[in-house]
């Protein structure tokens, strides 16, 4: 069992005694580098002959977030852990389509493949494989539904969105591929102004429970996010009025969140502050708001880079408690640590029974709370 260093500051202790609510200065204090240092370990002993990441369904997609969960480590890397690195970066270059993608071929998942590809690439070395982020760029938005891609206006609910890829059959975008493509298209250096960025807010206010904004049916108005315009992973949900909506869940929130601070939308902005007030209601490092454990560590990963983009260390939820949020998912997933250095999830939904991807989502979401832990 780690020892974890707990350090209970003394004004928390004081405020604590008088009765006063838990302000920020309470929060629980928690170093996660020796996490991180055992988590990088089990990422370098993981690694597949091929460089690949993954047990069952190993390629590009895990690869790249192995990677990107290694090279964002907040310290020097050691010869074997660059080395690792490296033999990734061997192993999804060859990966690069004539049309600017990064995948393996009939594996389906281009979007999500290629995204990640383009983070890695970025991360570790834009300069240097400028030219590979600069295609798979063009092909991430050449792939937006607009009036080019799919003959959609902005009448129709897909317009602005991401499916899972141009060869998938399912013709629907959905704000997870969606959220990943505009994670990839801000590491990649598009600009802000961009008219795909404000292209993909009109999809975005359609996967939002907020009627003002969105003109589709079956929509709720508590401002959080749901999987796409015309569907939800949670359930279904029946208000006091008789109406029947689709229900709010985390991870879509957090995705909802961190995707309008890249396409530039200011805090003020009423379906920013709407998205962000869900976030101040539901907040909890214990489980995917009404999902519970299904993609917990998706959850985690996506709260963390939502957080981090809308840049404060303190969460204030209603009830007047200030969180410091780095520090409380960073003590919750070092509870979650397996010695040997993995992460796993139990509840086996969209691929968390493999301990390369949970793992690199855990290594990744630790690193980001060691920078916030500083601010």
């Amino acid at each position: 069992m780690r020892k974890v260093a707990v350090v209970l500051l003394a004004a928390g202790l004081m405020a604590a005694g008088c009765g006063r609510k838990p302000s920020a200065k309470a929060a629980a204090a928690v170093d996660p580098m020796e996490a991180i240092n055992s988590g990088v370990a089990f990422l370098v002993g993981a690694q597949n002959e091929d460089g690949s990441y993954g047990q069952v369904h190993p390629g590009v997609g895990i690869t790249a977030l192995a990677a990107i969960a290694i090279a964002t480590a907040p310290r020097q890397l050691s010869a074997e852990e660059q080395q690792t690195l490296d033999r990734a970066v061997e192993y999804i270059l060859p990966f690069a389509q004539p049309d600017g993608s990064i995948h393996n071929t009939g594996m389906g998942y281009e979007h999500y493949r290629t995204s990640l590809a383009v983070m890695a690439l970025s991360v570790i070395d834009q300069e240097r494989y400028r030219e590979q982020v600069a295609n798979a760029r063009m092909y991430l938005i050449g792939s937006q539904f607009n009036e080019t891609e799919g003959n959609f206006t902005e009448k129709d609910y897909q317009f602005g969105g991401w499916r899972y890829g141009k060869q998938e059959g399912e013709a629907n975008p959905d704000l997870s591929n969606t959220q990943m493509v505009l994670d990839a298209l801000e590491a990649s250096g598009l600009p802000k102004d961009s008219q795909t960025f404000q292209d993909a807010v009109k999809f975005l206010q359609r996967c939002q429970s907020r009627t003002e904004s969105n003109d589709m049916p079956d929509i709720g108005d508590d401002g959080g996010g749901i999987y796409s315009p015309v569907a939800s992973k949670a359930d279904k949900i029946e208000l006091p009025n008789g109406k029947t909506v689709y229900r709010s869940y985390g991870s879509m929130t957090y995705a909802l969140l961190k995707s309008y601070i890249f396409c530039n939308l200011p805090k003020d902005d009423p379906r920013m502050q709407a998205a962000y007030k869900w976030v101040q209601e539901h907040y909890t490092v214990d489980e995917n708001p009404n999902l519970g454990a299904q993609g917990l560590y998706y959850y985690y990963l996506t709260m963390a880079r939502a957080l981090q983009a809308y840049g404060d260390p303190i969460l204030k939820t209603p009830d007047g408690v200030e969180h410091r949020w780095a520090e409380e998912l960073a003590a919750k997933l070092v509870s979650l640590q397996n010695p040997e250095g993995f992460w796993v999830n139990p509840q086996d939904r969209w691929y968390e029974g493999d301990k390369a991807m949970v793992t690199g989502y855990a290594v990744w979401t630790l690193n980001i709370c060691n920078d916030m832990m500083k601010k």
